[in-house]
């Protein structure tokens, strides 16, 4: 779609991610990095992209899904279930491609390309939201009357 402003949303909230995140936002971060340079290795080449199944984009596609399902199944938290579920809708634009082969080609890398985008901002939100939290608990802990002497 956009590669400058994918390739920068995707490197800063990467950053983002490993400096001020926990695991789980790291883990997913890193996701998306691999995913994204595994997809360029194995895209078609220009003059054929897309205009048929794109079988390694799929196995790509598939693997990152299994990735954000197993943070989702894992963790306490309720962003890991929208990155899987916007990643969900990746993978079913292949099964769309698979079952209408007369799709046009520039629908159905726009279909898989788009719902990287909501996803890279979801793992940014929750890092951000993250913080606020860490924060919040910070103040909170400081507010606190001391403990009683025994």
């Amino acid at each position: 779609m956009l590669p400058t402003l994918y390739w920068t949303l995707l490197f800063s909230i990467t950053l983002y991610a490993f400096l001020k995140g926990t695991g789980e936002h790291k883990l997913a971060a890193a996701g998306c990095v691999a995913a994204t340079v595994a997809t360029r290795l194995l895209v078609s080449p220009d003059a054929t992209k897309y205009s048929s199944m794109e079988f390694g984009v799929l196995a790509v596609d598939v693997m990152l899904f299994g990735l954000f399902l197993f943070i989702a199944l894992r963790s306490q938290r309720f962003w890991p279930l929208w990155i899987a579920g916007f990643h969900l809708v990746t993978v079913s634009a292949h099964a769309i491609r698979a079952l209408k082969m007369d799709l046009i080609p520039t629908a159905y890398a726009l279909a898989v390309q788009f719902w990287s985008y909501p996803v890279l901002l979801c793992i940014g939100i929750a890092v951000w939201r993250s913080q606020r939290r860490e924060l919040r608990a910070m103040v909170e802990g400081d507010e606190a009357p001391p403990p009683a002497a025994a």
